[in-house]
């Protein structure tokens, strides 16, 4: 099994008993849709109606009856697995958006709940955010241009939403935005448009960005107050500029226009990364980590991360995007070291492709000059053929209920890099170029 396949198997561990859900075994198609709806944590569909079958897993699509299993036990090993466990309907949880398909478009989180005490955060489910497709050019009246997915309590969600799936509107121009949050209806989101006169939400600011793009692409993504990082709120595309989505009152974060790719926020991506004591159940950590993409991604071939000739350790390497940490948490994941408050220096994410076996790799140049001694494997999602056209040149990070890995444009597609990649593929996949000369540095 290659490793895009390996990125569509689950375990669920359900009485002591591991029922692995493998897509291509269980006959469903090998479709975007596999990829779409849950972009990154997995989703157990239980059809209460018909005696708890389990009628999806993690987005996939063939029924698998578990007898006299209660959904009791379902919901515990789920639970256990950072799964959530929603009554199914059909096709309703699905998105509408064509660019579901396409990671850098969107973005997912797991939702952080916040405790009363130091350190007692921990996370509550899945929460989702896609772009319509087409995406709006005028705002004139209320237009749709996303879908907030989230299955858990609505007093979860500090901005408020009003069902598990939320449709989002927006209307105005330049500096001047208002919102409109509804529950997606039957016929979907796009045909129930509010009309002109509709109400907004008097708690919610629309602040338009500063900076414009001209062409700017149809982007979301979650994002987390300026001040002590307790609010969380969205931001989507608007026209030519970036819209943060929050509270009334709260500070927004803080862009990171030092880098070309950093002055508009639907490029990047900044969460608390998520860390996993041993044995124990993945909480959220205290590093901030911002995921910046470099800004000449666009038109990308895989001829330009070709690694070619001998393909020794230092052969090849193309930087896709720089990394900031607030501490040193991800040092033995990734190679990611803490970075100075004022971004004077970076973390590097460097990509290759190998023509022989068509695989790619990853590597991790740290803030601190040393070089990663892990080449992490990568499942490479091709994008030519969408609808949508080619994918933004965009970064997120992906979480793995565990912690977190990365996505990053790359070629003419999307590029995953997570540990749980590396502990599949064998090291005599990534050979000759697993580790890396001790002592190497590098320069910028």
């Amino acid at each position: 099994m290659n490793v895009e396949r390996f990125a569509q198997c689950r375990a669920l561990c359900i009485g002591g008993i591991a029922v692995v859900v493998l897509l291509t075994q269980l006959g469903c198609r090998d479709t975007r849709r596999e990829e779409a709806h849950i972009t990154g944590m997995p989703t157990v569909y239980v059809d209460s109606a018909a005696g708890g079958r389990i009628r999806e897993f993690g987005t996939s699509f063939s029924d698998m009856d578990l007898g006299a299993i209660s959904p009791t036990a379902i919901a515990a090993a789920a639970a256990s697995q950072h799964m959530d466990v929603v009554d199914y309907e059909a096709s309703f949880f699905t998105p509408s958006s064509a660019t579901a398909n396409v990671k850098e478009h969107n973005d997912v989180q797991l939702l952080i709940k916040r405790g009363s005490a130091a350190g007692s955060n921990g996370y509550g489910r899945t929460i989702e955010i896609f772009t319509q497709y087409p995406y709006p050019t005028v705002f004139t009246d209320w237009a749709f241009v996303a879908e907030l997915f989230y299955f858990g309590a609505k007093t979860d969600v500090p901005i408020g939403i009003p069902d598990r799936i939320t449709c989002i509107y927006l209307k105005g121009a330049d500096q001047t935005y208002a919102v409109m949050m509804t529950a997606r209806k039957a016929g979907g989101c796009a045909s129930s448009i509010p009309a002109a006169s509709g109400s907004t939400r008097p708690d919610l600011d629309v602040e338009p960005s500063m900076t414009t793009m001209p062409g700017l692409p149809a982007m979301a993504r979650f994002d987390w107050d300026g001040a002590d990082k307790s609010s969380f709120h969205i931001g989507v595309t608007c026209g030519d500029r970036w819209c943060d989505v929050a509270i009334r009152g709260t500070a927004r974060s803080t862009p990171h226009p030092r880098f070309a790719r950093g002055a508009i926020k639907g490029f990047y991506d900044e969460q608390f990364l998520g860390v996993a004591p041993t044995g124990g159940v993945a909480v959220p950590g205290a590093a901030l980590g911002t995921i910046i993409p470099e800004a000449n991604l666009d038109d990308t071939t895989h001829t330009r991360f070709e690694c070619t000739g001998a393909c020794n350790a230092n052969d090849g390497w193309v930087t896709v995007a720089r990394v900031l940490m607030t501490d040193d948490s991800y040092l033995d994941k990734f190679n990611f070291s803490r970075t100075a408050p004022n971004e004077s220096n970076y973390n590097s994410v460097q990509l290759r492709w190998k023509r022989t076996g068509d695989h790619w790799q990853a590597r991790v140049l740290a803030a601190d000059g040393s070089i990663g001694t892990k080449v992490h494997a990568v499942s490479y999602m091709d994008h030519s053929r969408e609808p949508t056209g080619l994918p933004p040149a965009a970064a997120r990070w992906r979480p793995l209920g565990t912690d977190e890995g990365m996505w990053v444009r790359c070629a003419s597609g999307c590029c995953e890099i997570s540990d749980a990649l590396d502990s599949f593929v064998s090291t005599s996949d990534l050979s000759p170029s697993r580790r890396v000369a001790s002592g190497q540095r590098h320069t910028r």
